[in-house]
């Protein structure tokens, strides 16, 4: 399988050209394709749980990570959800980060009702569920400043961790809004190395 590498202005614009409204990204760089950089949490709201409920998960989610001397990145999804990433030193395999991503998950699950880590209809109506499958070779989340295909041109937009407050609206993240948006709150992302330790 063949994937594109969009490093510069040119390709960006093929892309565009191609009517690639969505652009996702893998969880590792070519250099180290099998293992990942990135862990990601990807919070996912169930109906009848709003947005309000995820950017209270998100918080907790976030104090487990201070509690383990993690230093997190948040964005929107630029649908329902939020993404916490946690930039790691090459290393763990792609199933020690969804072990990790698993665990601490469930380690939340047990301090509130609000969370759930497995796909269950029975479960997951009214719950954040925390897809920790995501952290998978080959799996793709949507990049930071990708369009989604919605009906307000929502962008999936990364925050400071004091943006994420009740009463944000994803809706209101879109094109014509954060195109106008100087700071990158996640700008030297990539110089942070981080240890996951043993799961």
């Amino acid at each position: 399988m063949n994937y594109i590498v969009c490093d510069n202005l040119d390709t960006l614009v093929w892309l565009a050209n191609l009517a690639a409204l969505e652009i996702h990204m893998t969880l590792s760089k070519i250099e180290a394709f099998e293992i990942p950089d990135l862990v990601v949490f990807d919070l996912d709201p169930k109906s009848p749980a709003n947005y309000d409920d995820v950017i209270d998960v998100a918080h907790m989610l976030k104090e487990k990570l201070d509690a383990l001397g993690l230093e997190s990145y948040v964005k929107t999804s630029g649908k329902n959800g939020l993404h916490i990433l946690i930039p790691i030193e090459i290393g763990p395999s792609f199933e020690q980060a969804r072990r990790f991503v698993q665990k601490t998950g469930n380690s939340l699950k047990k301090e509130t009702d609000k969370v759930v880590t497995e796909r269950s209809k029975k479960e997951t109506p009214g719950k954040i569920y925390i897809d920790y499958v995501q952290n998978s070779h080959g799996r793709t989340m949507v990049c930071l400043y990708s369009l989604r295909a919605t009906p307000k041109a929502t962008v999936s937009t990364p925050l400071l961790w004091s943006e994420v407050k009740k009463g944000l609206n994803p809706e209101s993240l879109n094109l014509f809004k954060v195109s106008k948006l100087a700071d990158n709150p996640w700008e030297g992302l990539f110089q942070v190395k981080q240890k996951i330790g043993d799961v």
